[in-house]
């Protein structure tokens, strides 16, 4: 558990960074840096689910699958239903939407790289 909070933390730091870089070159316009986090935060959404299901997967001794398998689709739908919701419901700028989401999950890869056993 301890390796995917890290995981967690340098997915957080890779969000701040991209949207503080983007808060500076686009300091007039809050709404793109407001996109930008959104898109980070559904990164990190996704992140926590997955660590969620991971937890629940470890605990049981069937259907370990199962709960990854249930996990996945979570992630997926609830990536798809709060990008809709930013972009509909909420007007934000769908590409601001997609850096701050790659940048979570770029945050995510390296964590993931950094710890490796």
């Amino acid at each position: 558990m301890h390796q995917q909070r890290q995981i967690i933390i340098v997915q957080i730091n890779s969000i701040v960074i991209i949207s503080l870089i983007t808060g500076l070159i686009y300091l007039p316009d809050l709404e793109l840096l407001m996109a930008v986090l959104y898109g980070g935060l559904i990164s990190l959404l996704a992140s926590l689910i997955m660590l969620l299901r991971v937890k629940q997967a470890l605990n049981r001794n069937s259907q370990k699958v199962g709960y990854l398998y249930l996990g996945a689709l979570e992630r997926l739908f609830g990536v798809i239903v709060l990008f809709g919701v930013g972009s509909m419901w909420l007007t934000l700028n769908p590409v601001a939407m997609v850096i701050g989401l790659v940048a979570g999950q770029v945050g995510f890869a390296i964590g993931g790289y950094k710890t490796k056993d």
